[in-house]
């Protein structure tokens, strides 16, 4: 550990020096960062915002998109020859309008169905205009033979609500005549007349108006769907209820929630702002430093402005998610000030400026440099998530708190300088005028509002300079949890809160539906959660491709792709034959129905009739979308053709990633290569890699944390306690996030990686200071980081609480999860850092020796054979300072402070370097 020792030291003695550096030339160091960061800050003109839902939630290396690309390239849409089933894509031109019934009304009623029929006429006569040509819904529709695509259901009526009273109507094939009509996505919950397929009422009724997206269209398509939104909600019925959406919809949720949550940025940044003015505020009105608080949030401010600059000029674009990351940059920000405010107040105001700043750099630029580090390293190790909004989210956050840290040793520091200067010169906090300490104010009013500071002649004990917390943590809390019945119960409640956090893990539920990426409040939330959870029974198709040649005029191919269609229908997700659209199967029977015997086809008289016969009969011409001809008339093949299977009862997340595995391994147990594809399946990809990939970023994140703790905090027992406690606050976080209420997705996996860095921040700084301590006494150690840091750690949970709050009530899951997380990871946090950690090093202290004493007698007999001398500068037992400013952990007894006369010679100053080395 010789190795690591001397890390560690190098590092206090650099930043020592580095803050001596600051402190004799504050202005640059004040100015630059400003300058840059108002450079960057213009490369928020550049930042542009993704709206695609379907790139930001689909993994970068889908499966999923691969299919839907081969597939669309076999298979395009031809929005002249247009048929709702062969839909690659959800996110097709449309506008969708679902139909409840009020009142009490029956949805089958007259009424109601005649409402319907008025919805839908005010839907074909939305009106947009281009240039002066007024369009409406039959100029832009997509078309099969040359008609717009029509509701089933409302065409077998006639568009007449009347003639409902002279039909039978059955479901899911609506019998009309000699036609059947496939009405089981148009009504969801029907309710059967004495287990028949007849149905007498409906929970709800949906149509959908799709568009032509050729270019040429493509933007009048969208012109209308926003027309459509606004004739919905100007669309009053006293006997139905609408709710609607278009293909545009999820991606205007995300621009409008982003919106909607930035200006609670400014809640946070006041609340904040008073927060830390009244976290640097003491009794002394000298000591107090409030401009100092206000300047620690600036320094955060300059880190979000340069961060929003840099990504900008770099064209990483901006999102939904993205949105938070101002919230979390200011609580991080405040964490660090406080840090280094501690460190600052445990320094001895009688020193001169630059030897305060060099030893408060000393101690907490190393602490904050571990934290800062490890919460960067947590964020790149995201970064390579294959959520694309995970790795934008983890990109910005990551270069967020490197400009924390940029900006806190350098912006912040040079303002403590300008700041230590007044408390030196023993001027008010406000009014920056010379005032008089408390023992010479001449009236009680100057006493209370303007006196504070010190006189030379003073003797000022260390307590003088610390707020009660610290003094609390010190006396009271320390001492009281260092007991050992109030150990034992520690150790208890640790033991119950891993019981809960493991059986939290086992109830997790994953996946993030659609609706929680709309707010609360809007239009699309009500209509993904009526999708969602009622138009479950006849879910979305799934196509089954086959890309090769296939000689399908062969039986012994034909029962071959019937065993294949066969080993899919035995899905439990997936319907019976009856609801499978196979154009082989319907080729068969029409050539059964015509006596011609199947097996008797040769290869050129199956293409003749499939082509010239089979493929011309109306009834059957919409299979001409489901088969690719080669264009050799003497050897004609089919090149690529597909089936379609319908799903069903895919009511959650969970359904829908066990149902995608399904197919897919299904698919490869295939004897014929295929690809099945639905469209959904761009959106239920991630929740089949979420558990793994956020137990992989789990283990590398933990296993990096474990290394640079041991790099930095040198000692193997300390490495580990950190490792386990970032484990258990991981579990913690997770099990406990089940009970809230909070699934695994997208969102908590960003949440699970913000907490490897927090974890960090709690665990490391108490370690930290824990290995510094000089004490004999393990109990006495521990109470000594209590005192050091219990209180900064106490004001940067609070802090990143406080910058979290204002999500809390956000109108949308998306970022009230954020909120949840986040204040789990704070409570679990606090709980580790103050409580179990202590205890656990306190016990742990036996096999962990403190810095070493010099041994007395190298110091006797030392003659003074240079003139310069230094005197203590810290307590005993403390690092003394020698006259270049480094800082030394070696420490001398109380003898030798006799013999010496309280003064070291630059011989034994020598001494103590060897020794140091040696250490």
């Amino acid at each position: 550990m010789k190795f690591l020792g001397c890390i560690g030291n190098n590092l206090t003695s650099v930043f020592n020096n580095y803050g001596k550096f600051i402190s004799r030339h504050p202005y640059k160091f004040l100015l630059f960062p400003l300058i840059l960061s108002c450079v960057l800050s213009i490369g928020f003109f550049y930042l542009e915002m993704e709206k695609d839902a379907e790139y930001l939630f689909t993994p970068s290396d889908s499966i999923a998109r691969d299919d839907k690309t081969e597939i669309s390239k076999l298979f395009p849409i031809n929005y002249t020859e247009f048929k709702e089933g062969r839909l690659l894509s959800t996110s097709e031109s449309s506008g969708t309008v679902m139909v409840l019934p009020q009142d009490s009304v029956n949805l089958l009623s007259v009424e109601a169905i005649d409402e319907i029929i008025r919805l839908d006429r005010k839907v074909k006569s939305i009106i947009i205009y281009r240039d002066k040509e007024v369009l409406q819904y039959n100029d832009l529709c997509a078309k099969w033979k040359g008609k717009c695509a029509e509701n089933n259901f409302l065409n077998a009526l006639n568009y007449n609500a009347s003639n409902i009273l002279n039909m039978q109507l059955t479901y899911p094939f609506l019998r009309s005549g000699s036609q059947a009509f496939f009405i089981g996505a148009t009504f969801t919950e029907v309710d059967y007349v004495n287990m028949s397929d007849v149905f007498q009422s409906a929970f709800a009724f949906r149509t959908t108006y799709y568009l032509s997206s050729t270019p040429e269209v493509k933007d009048l398509s969208i012109d209308w769907e926003y027309a459509f939104l606004d004739a919905m909600e100007d669309f009053e019925s006293p006997h139905i209820k609408i709710v609607y959406l278009t293909s545009n919809t999820l991606s205007d949720e995300l621009v409008e929630l982003s919106e909607r949550v930035m200006p609670r940025f400014s809640i946070t940044f006041g609340v904040l702002f008073m927060f830390a003015v009244g976290s640097c505020m003491m009794s002394d009105w000298v000591l107090s430093k409030p401009w100092l608080g206000q300047l620690g949030i600036i320094s955060a401010a300059l880190a979000i402005m340069s961060t929003g600059g840099i990504m900008g000029f770099a064209q990483v674009p901006f999102n939904q998610i993205v949105s938070v990351t101002p919230f979390l940059a200011i609580g991080i920000g405040l964490d660090d000030m406080f840090i280094m405010l501690a460190a600052w107040r445990q320094t001895n105001p009688k020193l001169s400026v630059e030897e305060r700043m060099g030893l408060a750099y000393s101690e907490a630029a190393v602490s904050i440099t571990i934290t800062s580090l490890t919460d960067i390293l947590a964020f790149s190790i995201g970064a390579y998530n294959p959520l694309p909004a995970i790795q934008i989210f983890c990109l910005y956050t990551g270069v967020a708190i490197a400009f924390d840290y940029i900006y806190q040793i350098t912006f912040f520091g040079a303002c403590m300088v300008l700041i230590g200067r007044r408390e030196a010169a023993n001027r008010h906090c406000y009014t920056c005028k010379k005032v008089l300490p408390k023992k010479e104010a001449k009236s009680r009013l100057y006493k209370i509002f303007c006196a504070g500071g010190f006189t030379e002649s003073d003797t000022i004990s260390k307590n003088e300079n610390e707020p009660w917390l610290m003094q609390f943590f010190k006396n009271y809390y320390g001492p009281f949890i260092m007991k050992p019945a109030v150990k034992i119960l520690v150790l208890i409640a640790f033991a119950v809160y891993i019981g809960l956090a493991v059986w939290g893990c086992t109830q997790l539920r994953e996946g993030l539906e659609l609706k929680k990426l709309a707010a609360d409040d809007s239009y699309a939330f009500e209509a993904f959660t009526l999708e969602d959870e009622h138009f479950n029974e006849f879910g979305p198709p799934v196509q089954i491709v086959f890309t090769n040649k296939l000689n399908y005029w062969e039986s012994e191919v034909q029962d071959q792709l019937e065993k294949i269609i066969q080993s899919f229908e035995k899905s439990k997700y997936i319907h019976s034959s009856n609801f499978t659209t196979s154009w082989l199967h319907s080729y068969q029977l029409f050539l059964l129905e015509n006596n011609i015997n199947i097996n008797s086809l040769n290869q050129t008289t199956f293409f003749k009739i499939l082509r010239e016969h089979f493929l011309q009969v109306p009834h059957f011409q919409e299979f001409s979308l489901d088969i690719n001809f080669n264009s050799d008339a003497d050897d004609p093949q089919i090149t690529s053709s597909r089936f379609i299977v319908i799903s069903k009862n895919l009511y959650t997340s969970v359904d829908e990633a066990t149902f995608l595995s399904e197919i897919r391994n299904t698919g490869r147990q295939s004897p014929i290569p295929l690809r099945a594809f639905g469209p959904t399946f761009v959106y239920t990809e991630q929740f089949i890699i979420i558990v793994p990939t956020t137990l992989q970023n789990l283990i590398i994140a933990t296993i990096c944390m474990f290394f640079v703790a041991l790099v930095l905090i040198p000692h193997p027992i300390c490495a580990v306690c950190v490792t386990i406690s970032i484990a258990s606050i991981e579990a913690g976080v997770i099990g406990f996030m089940t009970f809230w209420g909070v699934n695994l997705d997208g969102t908590s996996m960003i949440n699970v990686i913000l907490c490897i860095g927090f974890s960090v921040d709690f665990t490391a700084h108490v370690t930290y200071a824990y290995v510094i301590a000089t004490d004999e006494d393990p109990n006495k150690r521990a109470i000594s980081a209590l005192h050091s840091l219990g209180m900064p750690i106490v004001q940067g949970g609070f802090s990143t609480i406080l910058g979290m709050f204002a999500l809390c009530s956000a109108p949308a899951y998306i970022f009230r999860s954020f909120f949840k997380v986040m204040f789990l990871v704070m409570l679990f946090g606090l709980f580790h850092g103050l409580l179990l950690l202590p205890v656990i090093l306190s016990i742990c202290g036996r096999f962990m020796k403190p810095k070493q004493h010099l041994p007395a007698r190298q110091l006797k007999g030392k003659t003074e054979e240079t003139a310069d001398e230094v005197k203590f500068v810290t307590k005993l037992g403390e690092p003394i300072v020698s006259i270049s400013g480094s800082v030394f952990f070696g420490m001398v007894s109380q003898e030798e402070v006799e013999e010496n006369g309280n003064t070291i010679t630059q011989m034994d100053i020598n001494v103590l370097i060897n020794q140091c080395n040696k250490i």
